[in-house]
């Protein structure tokens, strides 16, 4: 529902229901053919519990607030009148259906309701140039408002099961930050191991790679970390604040403040030198 409301795109559903609606209106407005007269038997004798086209539509007429397929029969619109009928009463549908979903759902709270949320994109991405930086500005705005980086942080929570069922198998739970997993010596000792099984497997049995497992356990020592803290802390993060351009320290700003007789001393030496004369100069 949230993206459908960003983006301002009609659902597959919404799509699927016009088309209903419109070819029930086609056989109905056709009173003489075949068709129409199956379409007023399946009336009569359908059951509503059954699979039957007129029950389709009878679901889709109701869902919309319209009237019964019997009073269509009896009086049909044409096609520019139905097209707008459907039309008003699926946005009103819709726009009903967001200020629901938005009670419930807390993806929708900080996301306003505009009056046509269908095809009509949100202003969050109305308002986005056709350029990388406002495309991803656009994209934080989105995360934002649909809560998407609260939901990944919940997910990180502690979780006192897990940890405790870890916890009596003697190993302790080290949870990393959401973000910029290169910043965690841990995912570099990971990486090296992972690297270490796949150039090692050869057969790719389970066996074997269980065996290449503990020994890539194994080959990890004091060194190994001390020399992948050392990495993220020495290469990594200067790297990453040099990009940025960002300084921790910020040069200190001195400014001199001279006497009045200073200023007018080098104003009187300005204007000597001004009177100076100077040699001609001949173009080649």
């Amino acid at each position: 529902m949230a993206v459908y409301t960003l983006v301002g795109a009609e659902p597959i559903a919404i799509t699927l229901d016009k088309n209903v609606l419109t070819f029930f209106m086609n056989i109905v407005r056709n009173s003489g053919t075949i068709e129409c007269e199956i379409l007023r038997r399946q009336i009569v004798f359908s059951d509503q519990r059954g699979k039957d086209f007129i029950n389709r539509v009878e679901k889709t007429l109701s869902k919309y607030n319209l009237k019964s397929s019997s009073y269509y029969i009896e009086n049909p619109l044409n096609k520019i009148e139905w097209k707008r009928l459907v039309g008003i009463k699926i946005k009103e549908y819709w726009k009903n259906e967001c200020h629901n979903e938005k009670m419930e759902k807390t993806s929708l709270k900080y996301i306003e309701i505009q009056n046509n949320p269908l095809n009509e994109a949100h202003n969050i991405w109305k308002s986005v140039k056709n350029n990388s930086k406002d495309v991803k500005a656009g994209e934080i705005k989105a995360r934002i408002s649909t809560q998407t980086y609260i939901f990944q942080a919940k997910r990180a929570k502690f979780d006192p099961k897990v940890d405790e069922f870890l916890k009596k198998k003697g190993h302790e739970v080290l949870r990393l930050p959401s973000y910029h997993c290169e910043f965690n010596p841990i995912e570099l000792i990971w990486g090296n191991l992972k690297g270490f099984v796949g150039q090692e497997n050869s057969t790719f049995k389970q066996n074997d790679v269980k065996s290449l497992i503990q020994k890539g356990f194994e080959q990890i020592n004091s060194t190994t970390w001390f020399n992948s803290c050392n990495h993220v802390k020495n290469n990594i993060e200067p790297k990453y604040w040099q990009k940025d351009a960002i300084q921790d320290e910020i040069q200190k700003i001195i400014i001199h403040i001279e006497s009045d007789s200073e200023i007018e001393s080098e104003s009187e030496n300005d204007d000597l030198s001004d009177g100076d004369e100077t040699e001609d100069y001949e173009w080649p």
